[in-house]
């Protein structure tokens, strides 16, 4: 009989995480020392940042500024958001679902240090960082087409006790969570035959690693790529259920499509 597991937490895709959920840390500046201004713009449909720093003396700051709005704003349109910060070094790093953090501190290592262990017990994997950044360096630009946000999302049939249903269905491609869940639940309903779904994985910018172990659980992974998933899955696998896990398919958020994993065939329709 398959059992269903989660072995990867999962979020609430229709409230994205804010990109400035950061961890600041103290800076050690001294008082003396030369003030170096930077700016920061980022926009909530990409997984990246424009910086510009290097400015010095009056009207500096307001000026990185500018050229950072500008930049987002012709890259991407509308919805930019600018921030400014002096001498500290900044760090944007990711978990496996794809949230994005923003780490900022006196050095650059302590910026990287906060940066790794911003994904904490439940991440089996450190913090991937994405970008690394001081105020005294002159620019770092967004690309917005390899970088935009995409979207996966997974459920299945709510099922009863020793009921079984080995099916899911998964949403890729998709510009917002709230689409692919929505895509992903339709198709559940539809096809189960208005039977009751629910959600399971989701993940952004990445991959959702389907997975059977040796106790006949399946579930999902998310991760920013197949290696990475597959090496989250074994750790989890190891130190949470003493168990080898198979690898079945996985699903890339940036290829458009509905799909229906069979975890019984291995198989994707």
């Amino acid at each position: 009989m398959i059992r269903r597991i989660r072995f990867a937490r999962t979020c609430d895709c229709l409230a994205l995480a804010a990109i400035f959920a950061a961890s600041f840390l103290p800076s050690a500046q001294a008082d003396t020392a030369p003030v170096h201004y930077a700016a920061i713009a980022t926009h909530p449909a990409l997984l990246d940042v424009w910086l510009f720093g290097g400015g010095t003396g009056p009207g500096s700051e307001e000026s990185l500024k500018k050229r950072a709005l500008e930049a987002c704003t012709k890259a991407i349109g509308t919805g930019c958001v600018v921030e400014t910060w002096m001498n500290d070094h900044i760090v944007l790093s990711r978990n496996g679902l794809g949230l994005a953090r923003i780490s900022q501190a006196a050095t650059r290592e302590l910026a990287l240090a906060d940066a790794r262990q911003g994904c904490d017990e439940r991440w089996q994997l450190p913090c991937e960082i994405l970008v690394s950044f001081s105020a005294r360096d002159r620019r770092h630009l967004a690309d917005p087409i390899k970088n935009r946000k995409t979207h996966g999302f997974a459920v299945w049939v709510k099922t009863a006790s020793g009921e079984v249903d080995p099916r899911a269905w998964i949403a890729t491609g998709y510009r917002t969570g709230a689409e692919a869940r929505d895509a992903a639940m339709s198709a559940c309903t539809v096809q189960s035959g208005g039977r009751a779904c629910e959600e399971v994985a989701s993940v952004t910018n990445g991959v959702l690693q389907a997975f059977t172990d040796g106790k006949f659980r399946v579930g999902f992974v998310a991760e920013s790529s197949v290696e990475r998933a597959r090496r989250a899955m074994q750790l989890v696998c190891k130190t949470n259920r003493e168990t080898e896990c198979t690898p079945q398919i996985a699903y890339a958020s940036h290829r458009p499509g509905i799909h229906v994993h069979d975890f019984s065939t291995r198989n994707a329709k």
